[in-house]
């Protein structure tokens, strides 16, 4: 990993970044920092603490996780503007996936302890974020969603009648939540 230097406008046409002012984006920059990763080097680990949200500048990035046995799965390949990591903004949990350069890839590193400090003094800038990651989110868990009812609904179509009573207790474990 290399460390290097980027350009504000950069930051401003990323869509996590949408809405901050020149000002704005200058708070970010300070207290952000640029990477670049080669093909195949890891950014973060699964199972580490999370510390930073990452947004794609170039290149590609591979998000995986691995199962019970040990296999991993490529569930996103991410790109220019996407953010990775962004879940460490909002808790002390451990990275519920690894993320890999598939490409020569270059991010910017926002680290959740400066980015807190922001919030925490009623940054303008922070808010935004906040919103805008809220938007991710919000177009994540739909595509989710959508991924989810195609799967449950062919494995109902394949499945003998003793699984069917497995769905739909996935079903139910997956659709009704409680916070």
């Amino acid at each position: 990993m290399t460390t290097d230097a980027f350009d504000p406008r950069t930051l401003a046409a990323l869509p996590v970044f949408q809405g901050l002012s020149a000002t704005e984006i200058a708070e970010i920059e300070r207290i952000s920092s640029v990477a670049s990763y080669p093909p195949g080097s890891t950014i973060f680990w699964e199972n580490q603490p999370g510390d930073a949200l990452y947004a794609v500048l170039q290149g590609r990035v591979e998000v995986r996780i691995q199962d019970r046995h040990g296999s991993n799965h490529t569930i996103a390949t991410l790109g220019p503007g996407a953010v990775l990591g962004e879940m460490a903004l909002f808790t002390d949990d451990i990275r519920s996936a690894t993320a890999v350069a598939v490409t020569e890839t270059t991010v910017l590193r926002l680290p959740t302890a400066a980015f807190v400090a922001l919030l925490q003094q009623g940054r303008r800038a922070a808010s935004l974020v906040v919103y805008n990651l809220g938007q991710v989110a919000a177009r994540r868990l739909r595509e989710v969603n959508r991924r989810l009812v195609a799967v449950l609904a062919d494995q109902e179509e394949a499945a003998a009648p003793r699984r069917l009573d497995e769905l739909t207790d996935l079903k139910r474990k997956l659709f009704e939540w409680k916070f």
